[in-house]
């Protein structure tokens, strides 16, 4: 099939992409893995514009289209910096990455499953165009080039699964054993999805002597619970010395658990909430996937890094070993304010 008009068919294009990578991989760490495949033109780490880090993905260009495909067959999976790294295909038009319909997500899959019989099980359905998987979680990625292979492979893989011993796609009527292959998600589409359907709370801020059964009482009296249980160790509260519990309830209805969440956040006067710390106020929110939580995380980690570059830095030498970061810190802050003060140290000696 010919290529759209100012794009270079994937078939033929000399370019790679190369995902995954280690913040600490630099262009000629990246040169240097990749020239073993052929002859490298030019090799590029992408930086964040404000901090100058690695964003953890890049480009490598041959001089051949063949060397480009063997790099992907080879490479992809391949360890660079005691890191596994993802080898694909460049995908030149952004509303194609975005839109993600060429993309499955395939889940439930047996253990240990390595990554070329991972991607042999869909290889017959069409071209891919990359392919990623998580062993240890037990899921992955495949992305086709044609929208059109992604339905087959979502339509015909229903029922499946990977044989245990030889790795191969065999029918099963063990439910347990059945993957799921569905087609990916934005980020986005999947918290309005967890918006419009959770029913799973987290809930802080709970005293230490609260019982199960107490804290199953306090959601009861809002509507139908499935299951309910309070941490069994104890954690420290945000921005406070106060130790306290933590709780997770599933709810009967996705109705009752927006009910719960609007009737209990917050509130002060409920028997199951340390009166101690954070004003005496329980926090009841929807339970964050692992996804949701590690793009939090990331947002603001990339905003402290945002903040902190607004701001000069400074070089300090000769301090004592015996000098910490709080007296470092109260010396310069007679100077003016400081945003962070860090003393570094032999991690072996400290």
């Amino acid at each position: 099939m010919a290529a759209t008009e100012g794009q270079v068919p994937f078939s033929r294009s000399p370019s790679i992409y190369v995902g995954d990578l280690d913040v600490t991989v630099s262009e000629a760490n990246l040169y240097e893995h990749f020239t073993k495949v052929g002859p490298v033109v030019s090799v590029r780490v992408c930086l964040d514009s404000a901090t100058g880090q690695s964003l953890g993905y890049g480009y490598v260009n041959f001089n051949s289209p063949n060397d480009a495909e063997t790099a992907i067959e080879t490479q992809n999976g391949s360890v660079l910096k005691d890191k596994t790294i993802r080898v694909c295909k460049v995908q030149r038009d952004p509303s194609e990455r975005k839109r993600g319909a060429n993309n499955l997500f395939i889940s439930n899959l047996p253990a240990a499953i390595p990554l070329q019989m991972f991607q042999a099980g869909f290889a017959n359905f069409g071209p891919i165009t990359s392919v990623k998987l998580n062993s240890e979680k037990k899921y992955g990625y495949v992305m086709f080039e044609k929208e059109e292979d992604a339905k087959t492979a979502v339509a015909e893989m229903q029922g499946k699964t990977f044989d245990e011993e030889s790795f191969s796609v065999v029918e099963t009527s063990d439910e347990s054993k059945k993957i799921t292959v569905e087609h990916y998600k934005l980020e986005s589409e999947r918290k309005e999805e967890y918006e419009n359907t959770f029913t799973t709370l987290y809930v802080g801020n709970l005293k230490l002597d609260v019982t199960d059964d107490e804290f199953k009482a306090v959601f009861e009296a809002i509507g139908g619970v499935s299951s309910a249980a309070v941490s069994p160790q104890p954690t420290v509260a945000k921005g406070e010395r106060v130790q306290t519990k933590f709780g997770r309830v599933v709810m009967a209805t996705h109705d009752d658990a927006v009910k719960a969440v609007a009737d209990l956040n917050g509130k002060t006067d409920t028997p199951i909430a340390h009166a101690e710390s954070e004003e005496g106020k329980l926090e009841v929110t929807r339970f964050l996937s692992p996804m949701e939580r590690k793009s939090i995380a990331e947002q603001a980690a990339l905003k402290q890094r945002l903040e902190f570059s607004k701001y000069p830095n400074l070089y300090v030498k000769n301090i004592d070993e015996n000098v910490t970061d709080e007296q470092l810190g109260e010396l310069f802050s007679q100077a003016g304010q400081t945003i962070s003060v860090k003393i570094q140290r032999d991690p072996k000696t400290n």
